[in-house]
């Protein structure tokens, strides 16, 4: 009886210390992950093109590597960053950008046509569906062209496209772009914003997501070219940054960039 007493306290000695270490792995998990995404973006002083970074207060490398002044994570790294399939959808502001050299983590699907207005594009997802069997990401940035030729009503068709893709794609997460503040006479800043408002809302609507981008491109600066639409590389630097940045808070509950489906 007494040996079978003294294991008895040892069996739960031992059930009470591995839960302490349990809970200590996961607090120390969580912290690891909120320094993560905290120092994703910042680089050191003066980065070497494929250097590794050491998130500060951690010892050990994390992997990621330093490309063009920005930390991108490694294939499989602390959040299990799967090597997802990204779709982008839209117009030559898509289409004029190589993707896949700014994300190496992601194999980018660029399906981006210059000059497709929210229309052509609406046209096109069927064949596009067809094409495709499950993205993980899909980015729209579309509207542009509609603005050019002076249609600014197209929300409704733009969801008409979230809500088909959705429906196609429940696993992805699907991503709305805002309008930039582009440069067109007859398009005030005012009017780019009543736009993207009406296209935030709908993303609430449809229960998908959206990137403001327009707050953070200037107008009439050097992010764009000189006819006032297409945009300089830094613009796309700068793009490029806020989507990965973006899409490293779409990782919650120690899952990977993909929602769960049954």
């Amino acid at each position: 009886m007494v040996c079978l007493s003294r294991l008895l306290r040892g069996l739960i000695v031992y059930k009470a210390f591995f839960k302490i270490l349990i809970h200590s792995f996961d607090v120390y998990a969580y912290l690891v992950s909120v320094d993560f995404k905290r120092n994703l973006l910042k680089v050191s002083p003066s980065p070497r093109e494929g250097d590794t970074e050491k998130i500060a207060g951690l010892p050990f490398n994390t992997g990621l590597r330093i490309q063009n002044n920005l930390i991108i994570p490694p294939l499989k790294g602390i959040f299990l960053m799967m090597q997802s399939n990204f779709l982008f959808l839209g117009d030559s502001l898509i289409a004029d950008f190589d993707w896949q050299a700014r994300m190496h983590q992601f194999e980018i699907l660029n399906y981006g046509v210059p000059g497709e207005t929210v229309q052509g594009l609406r046209n096109r997802i069927p064949t596009i569906t067809k094409d495709l069997s499950s993205p993980d990401l899909i980015l729209v940035m579309i509207g542009t062209n509609n603005l050019i030729i002076e249609d600014f009503r197209f929300v409704d068709s733009l969801r008409q496209i979230i809500v088909k893709l959705t429906s196609r794609y429940p696993c992805a997460e699907v991503i709305t772009n805002s309008l930039l503040p582009c440069q067109l006479p007859w398009v005030s800043q005012k009017m780019l914003q009543h736009i993207n408002a009406e296209t935030e809302a709908m993303t609430r609507q449809t229960g998908s997501c959206y990137l403001d981008m327009f707050s953070k491109v200037k107008p009439n600066s050097d992010f764009f070219q000189s006819d006032g639409i297409h945009l300089t590389d830094k613009a796309y630097d700068l793009w490029s940054k806020c989507i990965l940045e973006f899409v490293s808070f779409l990782i919650e509950d120690e899952q990977p960039i993909q929602k769960l489906c049954t």
